[in-house]
């Protein structure tokens, strides 16, 4: 497996080796199309060339990559190319927690707690999929620059219902030192083996080793089968009972006996004092949850298909065209052509234009103080999150697994994989109100209130880091070419921002209204709606170009396949933008276009249809 540096495979330009084990070689590699660094492992050779372990591996490992939570690694893309196993996945720069164990031994008991609790989350939600780890261990956790934590290493998963052929590949799945007994005997498993190998773990946090350290394998084994679990208290005095049962009950021996779930057992590591949400973040869970269940009684359904009916208000819900108002359009971006209309999917009311973003799996809009979750490959299917009164913008940006919606008061978080409310960051004290802009980019997520105060948050901890004043009346947000982008309607300016430094840059002078602006296709892009153009800035010389006519009442902005992609209300259509010759290419939606998104995954654009105006 040596001298691979250097070598490209499915896409991948290997640089540097940057871990091994038992299954293969790890390397930092880049991936030029989307362009980022990822962990590329490549597989043995012997395991490769078993043909029942690589139909497992290929199979399990795009089932994984349909898994997202913001503490599971997520899996790019895995298959074979020339004979060569391979698992592409997030480079996660920190180190992994076997390595931390083996530098520092034991860990405080809070640390361990949280760390274990957040894994525990990652196998909840892989489990509910319907997907078995296997191998739970400390040389499987990642921890990051800030000490999240994410499970990673998904080639020994199997799905619970596969048939059993494809797994029998006369391996053995897992690790002895956290093996569970089931697992061992070679029997029927579910998530509960996993807990057991979790609970493992946390023994190993809170004591420096693992439970059933052996001189040899045939020893540990014989005590996972039949030995006592130790108690922590035991080999560290001053661990809290409370932890010490949680590990006698993720280790139990008969499965029956374990917690039910790896949620359960989050829930259970939580319940220690230390881990505990502080007061603010418990009682924000509250208010989002009677929101939740007020929204659900006024609008008496929380999911929205073909055959319910759309949460319109009184007043037209037609566009006077065959396709109605608050319809989801899925365009190919190839030819332009319609691929499905689903209706009733965005609601209307008194929160503006919708916003729609693709990513994390899933299309999100965001209007009129509701969420709301699109699966791409069944567009009818969909889920309401109520974030409160339809006040403002419904900015939307999505960083770390998790979506960042724009709120009366601040920024409301949504996990990405189960759509649980999060900790609101509150940007002004209520009872104000503000209009907030949201965009993500250099590692960071930005919020520009509409007084022009500029706020940096950290996605993985959701703190404020910086704020600094971009100017008099901000109307909009992105971010691109290492620069944050705000622009001014008030001024006529857009104003770039350094996101280390914080530095704010020299304005930039734009002619005519800014009512939306968007970084990519080669250029920071002005939207003038009146107008109907939209305007390239160089991002390098920041020189304004000729303005480039779109259609009529453009609406909102989009980038993506090399292309400024622009929604326009009042002719139902959608500009395609050249950015290197200023052609323009127009596809034909028959409907009002309130927003658009770029689904590169997908190679689709999504078109929502609402208006603009009476």
């Amino acid at each position: 497996m040596r001298g691979d540096e250097g070598r490209e495979i499915a896409g991948f330009l290997i640089e540097s080796e940057i871990g091994r084990g038992g299954m293969g070689v790890v390397y930092l590699a880049h991936q030029t199309y989307p362009e980022r660094k990822v962990a590329l492992k490549l597989l043995s050779p012997d395991l490769a060339a078993d043909p029942a372990f690589r139909e497992r591996f290929v199979h399990e490992s795009n089932a994984a990559a349909s898994t997202e939570h913001p503490n599971i690694v997520p899996v790019y893309g895995a298959g074979e190319a020339d004979g060569q196993l391979y698992l592409a996945m997030r480079f996660i720069e920190g180190t992994d927690l076997g390595s931390l164990l083996v530098r520092e031994g034991a860990l405080p008991a809070d640390r361990a707690g949280r760390i274990c609790a957040e894994i525990a989350d990652a196998l909840d939600a892989a489990h509910d999929r319907g997907l078995i780890h296997r191998d739970v261990k400390p040389g499987n956790i990642l921890l990051d620059a800030r000490d999240r934590a994410y499970l990673t290493d998904f080639g020994l998963i199997r799905r619970t219902h596969l048939h059993t052929d494809i797994t029998k590949t006369g391996q053995f799945m897992g690790t002895v030192d956290y093996c569970a007994p089931e697992q061992i005997k070679g029997g029927e498993i579910d998530g509960r083996a996993d807990v057991y190998s979790l609970g493992c773990v946390l023994f190993e946090c809170l004591t420096g080793a693992p439970p059933f350290r052996k001189d040899t394998e045939v020893a540990t084994i014989y005590a996972h089968l039949e030995e006592d679990v130790p108690k922590a208290t035991s080999k560290r005095p001053g661990i809290s009972p409370l932890l010490n049962s949680v590990v006698t009950k993720a280790m139990a021996k008969r499965p029956e006996d374990r917690f039910a779930t790896a949620g359960e057992m989050a829930e259970a590591l939580r319940a220690h004092p230390s881990a505990k949400a502080p007061p603010r973040q418990r009682w924000f869970a509250w208010v989002a949850v009677a929101a939740i269940v007020a929204a659900a009684v006024i609008v008496g359904l929380t999911r929205v298909g073909n055959d319910e009916a759309p949460m319109n208000p009184p007043g037209p819900t037609t566009t006077g065209n065959t396709i109605p108002v608050g319809s989801l359009v899925q365009l190919d971006a190839e030819d332009g052509q319609i691929v499905s209309t689903t209706p009733g999917i965005a609601p209307q009311g008194l929160g503006g234009l919708p916003e729609v973003e693709a990513g994390e799996g899933a299309l999100w809009l965001s209007v009129s103080g509701t969420l709301v979750q699109v699966d791409p490959a069944e567009p009818s299917s969909s889920e309401l999150v109520s974030l409160g009164p339809p006040f403002g913008s419904p900015s939307l940006t999505l960083a770390e697994q998790i979506v960042w919606a724009a709120s009366s008061t601040g920024v409301a978080r949504v996990a990405a994989s189960d759509l649980r409310i999060l900790r609101e960051i509150e940007l002004v004290e209520p009872p104000a109100v503000a209009d907030i802009h949201l965009t993500a980019g250099g590692g960071y997520v930005w919020a520009v209130v509409g007084d022009g105060t500029l706020t940096r948050i950290d996605p993985r901890t959701a703190k404020v880091t910086r704020t600094v004043d971009v100017g008099q009346g901000a109307t909009g947000i992105d971010a691109g070419f290492d620069k944050v982008w705000v622009a001014d309607d008030l001024t006529g300016t857009i104003t770039p921002v350094d996101p280390e430094s914080m530095d704010v840059g020299q304005p930039i002078e734009v002619s005519g209204g800014i009512d939306d602006i968007e970084a990519g296709a080669r250029a920071v892009w002005s939207l003038d709606t009146v107008a109907g153009v939209v305007v390239p800035i160089d991002p390098s010389t920041r020189d304004a170009d000729a303005p480039v006519r779109v259609g009529v009442r453009p609406t909102d902005l989009a980038s993506g396949f090399d292309s400024l992609w622009v929604a326009n209300s009042d002719d139902g259509t959608i500009s395609k933008v050249n950015p290197v010759t200023g052609n323009v290419t127009t596809l034909d939606v028959g409907a009002p276009v309130g927003a658009i998104a770029v689904d590169e995954r997908n190679r689709v654009i999504w078109a929502v249809v609402a208006v603009t105006r009476a």
